[in-house]
This record gives structure tokens, C-alpha cells and sequence, in this order.
């Protein structure tokens, strides 16, 4: 059987998704899920009501995982949604670029395992990151083990 050398929509989606809940260790240790409501509801990601199921759990991490779980409810837009949102905000720039790194390697070596040409696939989701410009955040040693 012959490899199709292109992406479908729904896989790609399911790729976003996943990117999401791989990160979800580094993503609930490091978030601050406070942050981003006001951004992803202006963008009518998250609810009121999402805001204050969040804001009702007791630590951090709660909040956190919470964040998580009712975004990937919402599909593969809430991926783009939660970058802009940690950009816009400014405060945990780290987050982007980890999310940013993730998707171009899962991205890479989706295409690669389907034989694609990486130069001329058509399937291009454009993030808006360069994480050359991004501020550099200040991170411990610990965070550095983790990014490496």
C-alpha cells in the first residue's frame, strides 16, 4: 500500500490535541491558568462558567489540570487559542516555546513517518511564533532539564 504523503484535517487535530496531553505534566507544574481567562474568553474559548469551575479548585495544580481538561474540550482551536493567550500576556513566555518546539517536532515526525516531503506539504498550521523574539524567561535548573 502506498503512504499518502499528505495530512489529513482530523489527524492533524488529533496531533494538536495530543500535543496538549503530552505536555500536560510540564504545562500543570509551570501554568499559571489565572493568566489566560480573560484572553480565551474575549476569544470565546472558555466560559464564565469555565472560569469559575477553575477558580473554585483549591491548589495551583487543581486549577491547572482543570485549565487543561475543559480546553481539549473545546477541539484543536484551543491550541492556537492558549499560545496567543500566553504570548499576549507576557508572563510565561517559556510556555509558548515549549508548546511551539513540540508541535514542529510532532509535526516532523508525523510528515516523516508518512513519507512526506516537509518542504512542499501543503498542510501548514502558521503559529505565529518566532521563538527567536520571544522574552527570554528566567528558569531554574530544574525547568532547564526539563526543555532539554
Amino acid at each position: 500500500m502506498m503512504k499518502s504523503n499528505s495530512i489529513t484535517s482530523e489527524e492533524l487535530d488529533m496531533e494538536i490535541l495530543q500535543i496538549l496531553e503530552d505536555q500536560r505534566f510540564y504545562l500543570c507544574k509551570y501554568m499559571e491558568p489565572q493568566n489566560y481567562y480573560a484572553y480565551l474568553r474575549s476569544k470565546h474559548v472558555m466560559t464564565a462558567e469555565d472560569e469559575e469551575e477553575i477558580k473554585s479548585l483549591r491548589t495551583r495544580r487543581q486549577r491547572a489540570e482543570r485549565f487543561l481538561d475543559i480546553l481539549l474540550l473545546k477541539g484543536p482551536t484551543c491550541f492556537k487559542a492558549l499560545v496567543d493567550a500566553i504570548l499576549r500576556n507576557g508572563t510565561q513566555p517559556h510556555l509558548a516555546a515549549k508548546l511551539n518546539k513540540e508541535y514542529e517536532r510532532f509535526r516532523r515526525i508525523n510528515l516523516n513517518d508518512k513519507g512526506a516531503d516537509l518542504r512542499h506539504n501543503s498542510v501548514r498550521i502558521d503559529l505565529d511564533i518566532d521563538v527567536n523574539l520571544l522574552p527570554k524567561p528566567v528558569i531554574s535548573n530544574e525547568e532547564k532539564k526539563i526543555l532539554c
